[in-house]
């Protein structure tokens, strides 16, 4: 079946769920207009909007979750009394008595009052509405559970999600995210609406979202619905807090490595927040006598403006900017011979309407711009190396939302993007090593989505995503398909199958993720490609307990290896990389315990992931480098009293692939030999699985009016030096080589000090 057949029996079996209800509105309007309700769920004390709350009529099974801006809308609903429920992890709940007029629409504001999550008792109650129904994959965290979570220095986000399972990491040094067998570039990473392509601060290390400014987290983890697309693997989708309406508020956090402060507050008919962060390493190695100490500092920016400017409309402006920096002069004798300025960053912007057109019609409308760049420049007695590399984003979407009755609830949008790559390489003058690639591919993309409840027990989630892209030309087909069915009222199963499509891809860069090339695809290679099939099962256990296990199979076609051997002056993508295709499958354990005292998790997951390309490995399937067979997670947290936190994590999982080198041997003529490495078969060794135990243990405090605590990090807790990758030194030809084990982190104690007024 072709790709416009698969499409057009979409759109017939979307457009046929959306009119499957019409017979039943018709006959309804014949006898008394039917009525609704609709409004906004907010926080009592902040009025910061919550995604994802659960509202709906008791005994009826009609109900809706909120969006992004906390909207919900429930429509067709017969006149009468009516008890409304509110629910939202983390929150009290609210009920209260509604009465719908025929042919009206009621329009409500609804406050939640905050409630620890950790001490909060689940309700699970025979209805199909509940905080635990999720789609395929999909993880929502709590930002107050990242900060019970034990870190390096401070809490980041990245490193946090990397104890779910389904989600690796190459090694501890790495935020990077390796969802279900692809890379990082294949996952969409959202802040506000605007894609960011390198979240990434000190090499890597840490990530540049800043929790304090975060208000909701939303990862899917593959099978993700037509409304998100460009991209293989999974969707990180990040909204930042809006600010607080009622009061001005400060929080901020002191910690070894940086110092951050956040500022909120109201505006007329609004609210702002603004968030800044900054390291210090810089100052504190300017104080050291030492010569030859490079000079290095990141600082990241987060703002964000809410304005209401009518009953039904909203603008939001959201930025991001940040930036590392590192100066590092050579000195021989107090005499300069030589300087590398490294420099890189995101800059990120959005304004966005939201525009209600009716209580069932809520719109949002967002022109975004995202740039990434990485600048190298450096000198060595004269003898220049320069390499710039950048991507940058100019976006339209539109999305619609259409409460259509209480069993649809159809999206459907238009995305288009304006790119520009560029990369330019020069070692030297006149050498004849330049290389210089510049693009400006258009993307456009249609979507339409459709949620269809047959039943209080079904649901089913079909979409379809046409995606363009003028490099080519392309043009692909996605269709999406997820089918829930509730057995009972503790246990449901879910099934999802998706096309996804790429069109970028990317050189990584191992050591350094700033160097990280972004290239387009052009007319010489097809866009990567993407099947998911998956299939779950949810269970409600007795005590706030919760058990996912979900199943999944990913071949992937058109995946790219860089030719470490390619002409620089080359400039199609054929010639740079070769062009395969790849697996992935596995399976994931996820038991989850959520209040009480006690909460945490244990994730487990068994996976393989292949790569097949004619010119490597003879033509045979290896691993990933990011092939981890098992891993294991285990992540506690416990609250003794009030004042006090400790939290625990456990990792093991299988050792990193790599290419062991078979030997050396030695061309060239007579006088001027070259030596050269044999290699193996690639990724066809394994280094000793990977183990560690963190701990985190928070007391608070409140001194002079200034609430805080005192938070202790003890990373790597037993001093295990995980083996990062192994260096064979052949110095002598005839001679084995010398093997040395290059080893990570050992135990690192860290504090960080948190205030609040």
């Amino acid at each position: 079946m072709t790709e416009k057949m698969i499409g057009k029996n979409f759109i017939f079996c979307s457009v046929a769920a959306l009119l499957a209800c019409a017979p039943a509105c018709s006959s309804l309007a014949q006898s008394r207009p039917a009525g609704g309700i609709s409004g906004y769920v907010f926080d009592a004390e902040n009025q910061e909007p919550l995604v994802g709350a659960n509202v709906f009529l008791a005994g009826t099974g009609w109900g809706a979750a909120t969006n992004k801006s906390g909207y919900f809308a429930i429509s067709h609903v017969p006149p009468g009394k009516y008890t409304l429920h509110v629910r939202f992890v983390g929150y009290r709940s609210r009920k209260m008595v509604v009465e719908i007029l025929p042919g009206k629409f009621l329009s409500l504001r609804i406050a939640l009052r905050p409630q620890p999550i950790e001490l909060q008792d689940v309700e699970v109650s025979a209805r199909y509405y509940r905080e635990e129904e999720k789609n395929a994959s999909t993880v929502a965290m709590p930002v107050a559970r990242l900060r019970g979570l034990p870190a390096i220095g401070e809490t980041d986000l990245l490193r946090a999600l990397q104890l779910l399972p389904g989600i690796q990491a190459v090694n501890e040094l790495s935020s990077g995210l390796y969802i279900r067998g692809g890379s990082p570039d294949q996952n969409l990473i959202l802040l506000d609406d605007i894609t960011v392509y390198n979240p990434s601060h000190f090499f890597g290390f840490f990530s540049t979202f800043n929790p304090d400014a975060i208000k909701d987290i939303r990862l899917i983890r593959g099978g993700f619905p037509a409304e998100y697309g460009g991209r293989l693997s999974a969707v990180l989708d990040i909204t930042n807090r809006d600010g607080n309406r009622e009061r001005f508020e400060s929080r901020g956090a002191v910690s070894l490595i940086s110092s951050k402060l956040l500022i909120e507050g109201p505006l007329p008919r609004g609210s702002f927040m603004i968030s800044g962060r900054r390291t210090y390493l810089d100052l504190l190695l300017s104080l050291s006598r030492e010569d030859n100490l490079p000079q290095y500092y990141f600082y990241d920016l987060n703002a964000k403006v809410n304005l209401d400017i009518g009953q039904g409309d909203r603008l939001i402006f959201s930025g991001y900017l940040g930036r590392d920096n590192l100066h590092f002069d050579r000195k021989e004798q107090n005499v300069t011979t030589g300087d590398i300025n490294i420099g890189w960053g995101n800059r990120v912007f959005s304004a966005q309407w939201i525009h209600l057109f009716g209580p069932r019609l809520f719109a949002r409308f967002v022109l975004a711009a995202s740039r990434f760049q990485s600048l190298i420049d450096a000198d060595a007695s004269g003898f220049t190396v320069i390499f710039d590399n950048s991507i940058q984003d100019y976006s339209a979407k539109a999305n619609l939302e259409w409460f259509a009755s209480p069993q649809h609830y159809a999206k459907f949008g238009v995305w288009l993007t304006r790119y520009r790559f560029f990369n330019a390489i020069r070692i030297g003058e006149n050498t004849g090593f330049e290389n210089r690639i510049a693009s400006r591919p258009i993307y456009l993309a249609l979507f339409v989505q459709d949620e269809w409840r047959p039943s209080p027990r079904w649901k089913v989630l079909a979409g379809l995503r046409a995606n363009a892209f003028s490099d080519g030309p392309h043009i692909q087909l996605d269709p999406r398909l997820q089918i829930r069915r509730q057995l009972t009222n503790r246990i449901g199963l879910l099934f999802s199958l998706g096309s996804y499509t790429q069109y970028t891809t990317v050189v990584v860069n191992d050591v350094a993720s700033f160097a990280d090339l972004w290239y387009p695809i052009d007319d010489t290679i097809d866009p990567q490609r993407s099947q998911h099939y998956i299939a779950g099962l949810d269970v409600e256990l007795p005590w706030s307990f919760s058990l996912n296990v979900e199943a999944y199979y990913k071949p992937m076609q058109n995946v790219v290896e860089f030719r470490e051997s390619h002409n620089p002056n080359r400039d199609k993508l054929k010639d740079i990389f070769y062009v395969g295709r790849g697996l992935s499958r596995g399976i994931e354990f996820f038991l989850q315990k959520r209040s009480g005292r006690l909460t945490g998790w244990i994730g487990y997951s068994w996976s393989r992931t292949t790569r097949t390309f004619v010119h490597l490995n003879a033509g045979k399937p290896f691993p990933a480098k990011w092939d981890f067979t098992h891993d294991l997670t285990i992540t506690l947290s416990y609250r003794p009293a009030s004042k006090w936190q400790l939290g625990a994590t456990f990792v093991y999982k299988s050792g990193p692939t790599f290419t062991v080198p078979a030997g050396k041997y030695r061309l060239g003529p007579p006088g001027f030999p070259i030596d050269y490495i044999r290699a193996g078969p690639k990724n066809g060794a394994r280094l000793e699985p990977y183990h560690r135990l963190d701990l985190f243990i928070s007391r608070k405090f409140q001194l002079l009016g200034i609430r805080g605590s005192a938070n202790l990090n003890i990373f790597n807790v037993y001093n295990h030096r995980n083996v990062w990758y192994r260096d064979y030194d052949f110095r002598e030809l005839n001679e084995p080589p010398k093997v040395t084990d290059v080893r990570l982190l050992p135990i690192l104690p860290t504090l960080e000090v948190t205030f609040a007024f």
